[in-house]
């Protein structure tokens, strides 16, 4: 397939091209999903060891541009539903999901990976920022607000 070859090689440099290249590989993964699907099933069926797993390399080499770009900033909000696919490789994705910051996604794939006590870790950490971050707004926008008032029920 030499769409996917030339997709490969294709460079992301500005958030122009991270757009068109995420609308493009989004494509792509979409259209062969069943095809990536059946990949990853024999290598479970045929056996197989946590590096070779999943779909073969030219595939693999677009979850990954697909998931550096989905790390940037436009996209933090929607890589944790992405990188739960069974398909999209473990480690390469955490290492890319860590160095970027996306600690939803993290925990996803750290619970892929069978490290519970992390995953759980990240998901407080995650619930944790998201309450602050109401509270913050919630401050914003009316800042005599009670908190830990015992005559309001909130």
């Amino acid at each position: 397939m030499k769409f996917v070859e030339a997709i490969n090689k294709f460079t992301t440099s500005s958030s122009q091209a991270n757009e068109l290249s995420f609308t493009i590989i989004n494509t792509v993964l979409d259209l062969r999903e069943q095809t990536i699907m059946e990949e990853y099933r024999k290598t479970l069926v045929t056996g197989y060891d946590l590096n070779t797993l999943g779909p073969s390399d030219k595939y693999k080499n677009l979850i990954i541009q697909l998931v550096k770009i989905l790390c940037e900033k436009k996209y933090k909000k929607i890589a944790m539903q992405y990188v739960q696919r069974d398909y999209f490789p473990i480690d390469e994705c955490l290492a890319i999901c860590e160095q970027k910051g996306v600690t939803d996604a993290c925990a996803i794939l750290y619970k892929r990976k069978g490290e519970y006590k992390r995953s759980i870790s990240l998901y407080i950490e995650v619930l944790t920022k998201l309450s602050m971050d109401n509270v913050i707004s919630a401050l914003y926008i009316d800042a005599n607000i009670p908190f830990n008032d015992p005559e309001t029920k909130n």
